[in-house]
This record gives structure tokens, C-alpha cells and sequence, in this order.
């Protein structure tokens, strides 16, 4: 990257861990991020070039404020990043997307990441009871969480194999390597 350029901005679907990585549905959340704060994202969904300089929602360009949806079928995004005064901008980015129509659920659950309405209680116990037999055994498990340790490992906070290696040094100030043997002659 040329010095005074402005680096091209991510295109990232918010979506579960393991899915391909083309296929996302109507109700994935897409991101579109920048490095620096002071950048202007512009974008597009129907594979044409971002064009900043015209007016806004004419020739389908918009301006990037929060995630958003796309619709059914095969979209490719462009984005590019343009600094505040409009002096400079980054290369076109694209990342191209088969969407498919999603199911009421997964609706449900992507608005609930942006803080719409809330997840009702059947669809919760739904997703957890993969992972608990019963609510008994749901909040004994929340209970026995500790997030001060992972896997109650101890933390050592001093360096791991400094005595090994260095030796140990003698009251007289002399050094004394631990590791070596003396042999007999």
C-alpha cells in the first residue's frame, strides 16, 4: 500500500462458525469494516463499480452505517473506502454471495443480534436442549461456570525455563551450570 492510501474495507457475513463460505441465507447480517474511524464506506449490492461522488441512493450506491441483509439469489457487494474529505479512496473490494431464502427461525435470530425483538422462550429451549437434558441441568451448568479460569489451569506469571537453561548462581557470585555432570576418569 502507497503512503496516503486508504486500505480497502472488509466485506464479512456475520454468520455461525462452519458454514460455507458463499452460501448464506436472507437473514445473515453482512458487515463491511475499515481500519481507520474517519473513513466513509460506500457500497453496492448489484455487482456494479461504488460511485462516492454522485448522490447518494441514485445508481444504486449507498453509504455503509450498519449490517444488513441481502435478498435471495446471487449477489456480489462493492465496496470502497473514501477519506472524510473525499480527496482519496481505496480500490474497489467485491465479494460475491448465493443467498438463500431463510427460515422463520433463523430470521428470528439474526434480529435478536441487533438488539430487535427478543427471543421468545420455546426458541431458546429449542437451541439449548442439544446441549442440556433439563433446565435443572441447564442452570447447574451456568452455576458451575468460572470465567476467571479456563479449564482450572493455574496461571504462571513468571518465565517458563529460565532456570533451566542459565543455571543457578552461587553465593559468591560465581556461575553454576546445573546441567553439567562431572565425569569420572
Amino acid at each position: 500500500m502507497a503512503a496516503g492510501s486508504i486500505q480497502v474495507p472488509t466485506i464479512v457475513p456475520l454468520r455461525k462458525p462452519g458454514a460455507q463460505k458463499n452460501f448464506i441465507t436472507t437473514a445473515t447480517l453482512i458487515e463491511i469494516a475499515t481500519t481507520r474511524a474517519d473513513i466513509q464506506i460506500f457500497y453496492t449490492i448489484d455487482g456494479n463499480k461504488p460511485d462516492p461522488f454522485r448522490k447518494i441512493g441514485t445508481n444504486n450506491t449507498y453509504i455503509y452505517k450498519k449490517p444488513f441483509q441481502l435478498p435471495a439469489g446471487k449477489r456480489s457487494i462493492k465496496a470502497v473506502a473514501v477519506s472524510s474529505d473525499g480527496t482519496r479512496q481505496s480500490n474497489v473490494v467485491t465479494k460475491t454471495f448465493n443467498v438463500e431464502q431463510a427460515s422463520s427461525q433463523d430470521e428470528a435470530t439474526e434480529r435478536s443480534k441487533l438488539g430487535g425483538p427478543k427471543l421468545s422462550k420455546s426458541l431458546i429451549g429449542k437451541m439449548l436442549s442439544s446441549t442440556a437434558k433439563s433446565e435443572n441441568e441447564l442452570i447447574g451448568k451456568t452455576r458451575d461456570l468460572n470465567l476467571n479460569q479456563s479449564n482450572n489451569e493455574s496461571f504462571y506469571t513468571g518465565p517458563k525455563y529460565l532456570n533451566n537453561r542459565l543455571g543457578s548462581n552461587t553465593l559468591d557470585g560465581s556461575y553454576e551450570d546445573t546441567n553439567l555432570r562431572q565425569s569420572s576418569v
